[in-house]
């Protein structure tokens, strides 16, 4: 009776185990997922709320009703970006032409600048050489032989430097210049038969000896 006892105690109290969960109940357990295709809708969704609430800020923003007028402002700018762009390349086309032109226009006055200059020096130097006997042959030479670049032209066009030049020229070329007295008309002594001790009327009577002769 005692072990009979015993059995019927062990099957009970296997029998007040909990039963098993039925398959219903265990899956309230699982975690659960959304299809992929759900999600990415949604974002998608979000995203084009999110879009069109900052179109419409930007439109406000702006004072423009609509896309549509937007294009049109969009399409206008364009445009006049584009003629603008024309019109700027076509003026500097231009600007490049004028100064190209500018350059040699220069470049031809400070050419006739110079030569007109050298002219102004060249006539002035002849007129002071000729007041100071240089010999009519030897005029050209000697304004080649000076330093034109050691005369100024003031704006009045006045030269100064000629006495210096010609000072110069009398000093390194004197052969080309005829004394005070050839000037005068009388000729020079012959060379060592001491005529240089003549006295100043000696001098002019020979002159006047010398104009008298056909």
């Amino acid at each position: 009776m005692t072990e009979q006892a015993g059995m019927h105690e062990h099957e009970g109290a296997q029998n007040t185990q909990p039963p098993a969960e039925t398959g219903e109940k265990s899956g309230a357990h699982k975690e659960e997922y959304l299809p992929k295709s759900f999600v990415e809708q949604l974002i998608k969704d979000r995203l084009a709320r999110q879009e069109e609430s900052l179109r419409k800020s930007f439109l406000e923003n702006r004072g423009v009703e609509s896309e549509d007028e937007l294009d049109e402002i969009l399409t206008a700018y364009r445009e006049a970006e584009e003629e603008v762009k024309d019109e700027v390349e076509r003026w500097e086309s231009r600007y490049n032409e004028l100064s190209e032109k500018h350059t040699e226009l220069t470049g031809r006055l400070t050419d006739l600048s110079s030569r007109y200059e050298r002219a102004l020096k060249s006539q002035a130097l002849q007129q002071a050489l000729l007041a100071e006997g240089v010999r009519p042959d030897r005029v050209k030479h000697a304004i080649r032989h000076a330093d034109l670049s050691s005369l100024e032209v003031d704006e009045n066009e006045e030269v100064s430097g000629i006495e210096q030049a010609v000072k110069s020229l009398k000093e390194e070329v004197p052969e080309w210049f005829t004394s005070k007295e050839e000037r005068r008309g009388i000729p020079p002594a012959p060379q060592g038969s001491g005529s240089s001790k003549l006295s100043h009327e000696e001098k002019l009577k020979r002159s006047n000896l010398a104009n008298l002769r056909f």
